[in-house]
């Protein structure tokens, strides 16, 4: 089991294990697979109203975000960029999220709006140097330590 999350509501916890996203209920103590493929599917993260996850997956020649309904489990890809998007999380708006990306090397920041996938916004360029960013986006703040080829944001809200 690896890198488990809290739902919204905190009644279960998502989690991947194996190359496959689990859904582990608390009252009842059991795992369901929300993924079941032939790709690492890794890092899931809740939406804020807990109807869905975003997670990363190798699909294809890249890391890609795909976001998976609960309620139907249908999925959908969010990015097919030529380069890797991961380490994804969510803004303070509910229909936004924020990733890492290789678009541009080195890796930068994105938000990525879901009611409009093609829009998407680079916000930060990661120094050269290796130090700690932090950015003020609004009345938030992005950070990230010991720069190396992976950034893993954190919204802080």
């Amino acid at each position: 089991i690896a890198r488990p999350t809290w739902s919204p509501d905190g009644r279960a916890l998502a989690y991947d294990s194996g190359g496959e996203i689990y859904i582990y209920d608390i009252q009842s103590k059991a795992s369901q697979p929300i993924t079941n493929d032939n790709f690492w599917d890794q890092l899931p993260t809740w939406s804020p109203d807990g109807t869905t996850i975003v997670y990363e997956s190798n699909r294809g020649r890249n890391w890609h975000l795909y976001q998976i309904d609960l309620a139907t489990l249908e999925t959908v890809v969010l990015s097919q960029p030529d380069r890797s998007d991961q380490h994804v999380t969510w803004t303070d708006n509910p229909r936004q999220i924020l990733f890492q990306s290789t678009r541009q090397f080195p890796g930068r920041l994105y938000t990525l709006n879901l009611d409009d996938p093609s829009q998407i916004d680079e916000i930060i360029v990661p120094p050269e140097s290796g130090y700690s960013l932090h950015l003020l986006f609004g009345n938030r703040a992005v950070l990230e330590s010991d720069w190396t080829d992976v950034l893993e944001p954190v919204w802080v809200r």
